[in-house]
């Protein structure tokens, strides 16, 4: 009889409805907002509260296996997520690190390159204080020959450098 035979496959379709709704909810390529949503509407079907007389066994089976099915999937796509999550975060960290690091670094050079740089200052200013005072040595000697005593060499050097003798110049 007719009847029969469509109450026998509209509780077979909701069955397949059912496992159809699971699969769906498991698929590889869904994101965990799109598996939550699929849940949630899983569990709002009229198929799920439904009587499904002698059927009753199957459905229950099918929503029980589905509720499985989705679970799973929802909590292996957490894991997936909160490991991503994580390699992110550590990259992030790393990367911040790195950062950090390089900053340190770029300091201690520009810091060893300053002290460098002054301690070349320092020897240049030294090498040519010690030239001009032995320059500075030779011209009071020969000033000291001429008969000038050392004080009056001295005075004369000074006048020299403070440009009080025109036209006369210490080379250096």
């Amino acid at each position: 009889n007719e009847l029969e035979k469509r109450r026998v496959n509209e509780h077979e379709a909701a069955i397949r409805w059912i496992k159809g709704m699971a699969a769906d909810a498991s698929s590889p390529t869904n994101s965990l907002a799109m598996i939550e949503h699929i849940s949630g509407l899983f569990e709002s079907m009229k198929e799920i509260t439904r009587d499904y007389e002698e059927f009753q066994a199957q459905a229950d089976e099918a929503i029980k296996a589905g509720r499985a099915q989705i679970k799973e999937r929802l909590e292996t796509v957490k894991k997936y997520e909160s490991e991503r999550a994580e390699a992110a975060k550590k990259e992030a960290e790393e990367q911040a690190a790195r950062e950090r690091a390089a900053v340190i670094e770029k300091e201690r050079k520009r810091i060893a390159d300053a002290k460098a740089a002054q301690e070349a200052e320092d020897a240049r200013r030294a090498a040519n204080k010690a030239h001009r005072g032995k320059i500075n040595r030779e011209v009071l000697a020969g000033l000291m020959e001429l008969g000038l005593s050392e004080e009056q060499g001295k005075a004369v050097i000074g006048a020299i450098l403070d440009g009080y003798i025109p036209h006369v110049t210490i080379g250096y």
